[in-house]
């Protein structure tokens, strides 16, 4: 399908269809399987699996909403051990992670990868991330943290919108992830969502939004 460049090394991306097997639901499912192979044999090292899943979903190889995640090793005819860490990065300070699924999408594709990690307090609310005024991509979010990828080939201001106000409805974004590079929420210029000194983007500095508004991720080049 293609490759990703990732720790140090290329891997070749492959799309594979299991057809009857075993799966979460039942004995007899047909399904797609990704994999990223290493062009460059190593023993030791780190893999930062959300490159990998940022490339996959550029490719079209969408991965939807995670029942559960393992990592683990195995051996094909073969003796050993592994010793193995997994953590969740220093980017975030939640405890939980997953990919995530999409509802929409107008501007997507390109070479410019997004992470947004996000949740609602009630489920369903709605954010839109946005670079030079375009939609890029749309989220329906559950009451959990997630992360949220999506790419594209604008620049331009970066926001991510709240879109879908309503009752108790309310937005927490963590941080957004802009080609690697994380921009924490409490640290932006501005949030126009935000309620704070008796009216809708009365303040800034905050990971939350409880009207329709938009916090400012500054730009993307």
């Amino acid at each position: 399908m293609g490759t990703v460049s990732s720790d140090g090394g290329t891997y070749d991306v492959y799309r594979t269809q299991r057809v009857n097997q075993p799966c979460i639901t039942g004995n007899s499912c047909t399904f797609y399987q990704y994999w990223s192979v290493r062009q460059q044999k190593r023993t030791g090292g780190t893999i930062t699996t959300g490159n990998h899943f940022d490339t996959w979903a550029s490719l079209g190889m969408n991965l939807g909403a995670h029942n559960y995640q393992i990592m683990a090793t195995e051996g094909y005819q073969s003796s050993g051990s592994s010793d193995i860490t997994v953590g969740e990065g220093s980017s975030s300070s939640s405890s939980s992670s997953s990919s995530s699924s999409s509802s929409s999408s107008s501007s997507g594709g390109g070479g410019k990868s997004f992470t947004v990690r996000a949740r609602g307090t009630v489920g369903g609310e709605s954010i839109t991330l946005r670079v030079n005024n375009q939609d890029v991509q749309t989220w329906t979010l559950s009451t959990s943290m997630q992360n949220y990828t999506a790419s594209t080939s604008l620049s331009g201001g970066t926001t991510v919108a709240y879109t879908n106000d309503g009752g108790n409805r309310d937005v927490q974004v963590d941080y957004i992830i802009v080609n690697g590079q994380t921009r924490q929420s409490e640290a932006q210029s501005y949030n126009t969502g935000l309620y704070a000194n008796g009216r809708c983007g009365g303040g800034s500095n905050s990971e939350w939004m409880h009207c329709n508004g938009a916090i400012g991720y500054g730009n993307t080049p």
